[in-house]
């Protein structure tokens, strides 16, 4: 989503893969700049969306992408927050059969049994 093409909502990306119908493209983001925008102009246009998302736990979503704590927590907050946001929104287009969530399981940090279910749930 940090691609120029999304950030200056140009959408070239899409006119690419628009003329290529017999490939199938995927796209894979954290989910922190989708937007309603964004998500309006690709769900069609991919087969395959995957958003990695390290925790559903802020804390532990935190210690994961905040290792230095280069950023504030209440900058982390309003990322997670707005990560949480994109993907409902995204989810509630019904293409569940395109979009997976992507989760690295690290032992010691994101493996007990809560952060686990939390994700099979979400």
């Amino acid at each position: 989503m940090l691609h120029p093409d999304f950030l200056k909502k140009d959408f070239r990306l899409l006119k690419y893969i628009k003329k290529h119908k017999n490939i199938r493209f995927s796209i894979h983001t954290n989910g922190i700049e989708l937007n309603k925008i964004i998500v309006d102009n690709i769900y069609k246009h991919f087969s395959r969306i995957g958003i990695s998302v390290n925790s559903l736990n802020f804390q532990t979503w935190n210690k994961i992408t905040n290792l230095n704590g280069l950023f504030s927590e209440d900058c982390q907050l309003k990322k997670f927050n707005k990560m949480i946001k994109n993907i409902k929104y995204l989810g509630s287009k019904g293409i569940g059969h395109k979009v997976f969530i992507k989760s690295v399981v690290m032992r010691g940090i994101n493996d007990s049994e809560e952060e686990l279910r939390s994700i099979l749930e979400f």
